[in-house]
């Protein structure tokens, strides 16, 4: 009976992950509200997740409401608490609804749980042009607190900062020194960062910039495979890039993350798209070996 519960649990949690992105409910048969209730009573991470997450959003949970506010939101942090991949869902769903402090408040629960990837998280919260001066100061804190705490990926991000001037006054040799040592690391998207310095400086080298989204991009970046598009679009006939260079990376793309494009150039053959297929998919494949 437990085993049976449970496997539903994993497919209700699986559709209202699907109902977040659009996608159609269907909720398993003969399986109610009290089911997940009485498996977060007895500790089960999941359901306690799936019912702190409802009531703090306000949404119904097979078409019921739990009642009990105090109750689910400290199912909540405990099952943030067991493992802290709930704390950086819940906040990506808030964010996206525009709620950033509470948002902020759940990622600073998944870093306190022990997951210090989160403080990333954090940092993008507040990084960009469409914030202010001030967010994006704190966002450099956060990615200045990631970095203390090992993670290296804070290297690019920072270098980001630092390139783009939100970090304060733009400073290309430190965004370059940021980078370098992303790359020293084996942080791909320390290539990205690279391109992106030599795309921008006061004499632009795109062929530079695309060697270097190349070499991240033959390993799996996916920002790198936008920015190659982007040279494409912009700069294609002084670069030689191909529409079938288009092509690729769009099926690469699709590839990497389980959605194959739709809306392909129709100036290739049925065995002509297939072939670049067939090689975006040799490449995908390699990045997992």
């Amino acid at each position: 009976m437990k085993l049976t519960l449970c496997i539903k649990l994993a497919v209700c949690f699986f559709c209202l992950t699907n109902i977040a992105h659009g996608a159609e409910q269907k909720i398993p048969p003969n399986f109610h509200l009290s089911d997940i209730v009485k498996l977060a009573e007895e500790g089960f991470a999941d359901a306690q997740y799936i019912i702190g997450r409802t009531v703090l959003l306000d949404e119904e949970l097979l078409g019921e409401k739990y009642k009990d506010k105090a109750q689910a939101l400290e199912w909540l942090d405990e099952s943030i608490n067991q493992d802290p991949f709930w704390g950086t869902l819940l906040a990506a769903s808030l964010e996206y609804r525009g709620e950033l402090v509470l948002a902020q408040t759940y990622l600073q629960k998944t870093v306190n749980a022990g997951y210090n990837e989160a403080l990333l998280d954090l940092g993008h919260l507040y990084y960009g042009s469409k914030y202010s001066k001030e967010g994006n100061q704190l966002a450099k804190i956060y990615f200045e607190a990631a970095l203390s705490r090992g993670e290296n990926g804070a290297y690019y991000r920072l270098g980001q900062m630092y390139l783009s001037g939100y970090a304060g006054p733009k400073n290309i040799a430190k965004a370059e020194e940021y980078f370098k040592m992303a790359i020293n690391l084996g942080i791909l998207d320390g290539y990205v960062g690279m391109g992106d310095l030599y795309a921008c400086i006061a004499k632009p080298d795109n062929k530079k910039a695309l060697e270097l989204y190349k070499e991240a991009a033959h390993q799996g970046s996916l920002t790198a495979f936008s920015k190659i598009m982007g040279l494409y679009k912009e700069f294609g006939k002084e670069l030689n890039l191909t529409e079938r260079d288009y092509v690729f990376w769009r099926y690469v793309t699709g590839y990497r993350i389980s959605i194959p494009p739709s809306n392909i150039s129709k100036n290739f053959t049925k065995d002509e798209l297939k072939k670049i297929q067939e090689e975006a998919e040799t490449l995908v494949k390699s990045f997992n070996n």
